[in-house]
């Protein structure tokens, strides 16, 4: 006996919705995955200058853009947050934004510090930053980072 044609359909929406559920779920996993990697490059960032995290996250083609204008690659990225004589103190993060397209994720939030610089002078933060990050095999990579003054 054949299978009717409305027992086919039933078996054809159910694959369907089965496989949009996995795409859905991969895309929250990745949501999530870039939500994490953001809130760890801050803290390596502006808390532990952790090279490791930094080199975990780093992608190696890096456009590592300060809100003063100074533009970095990779290998001057790590070596600058690592030596950073500055200090930072009162941060706050924002809520971060995540939005992805095929293997390119952007992760933008605000940023409020104040710096201690090595001279103890303090200089208030607040910023908007915009990363960019592209899914490899071994996770998500960060490609570019803009951090913009706030007026």
């Amino acid at each position: 006996m054949l299978p009717s044609t409305t027992d086919s359909m039933k078996k054809l929406i159910v694959l369907f919705l089965f496989a949009c559920s996995l795409s859905a779920f991969a895309q929250s996993g990745s949501e999530t995955q870039l939500l994490a990697n953001a809130r760890s490059l801050h803290q390596a960032i502006f808390g532990t200058r952790d090279s490791l995290v930094l080199d975990r996250l780093f992608g190696e083609k890096l456009n590592y853009a300060h809100s003063g204008g100074k533009l970095e690659n990779r290998t001057e990225a790590i070596h600058n947050i690592v030596h950073n004589a500055s200090s930072y103190t009162e941060q706050t993060m924002g809520p971060v934004s995540v939005w992805i397209e095929g293997k390119t994720g952007v992760t933008r939030h605000q940023m409020t510090a104040n710096e201690i610089k090595k001279d103890g002078t303090v200089v208030p933060l607040k910023l908007h930053i915009l990363m960019v990050w592209t899914k490899e095999k071994k996770g998500w990579k960060l490609l570019a980072r803009q951090a913009v003054k706030m007026g």
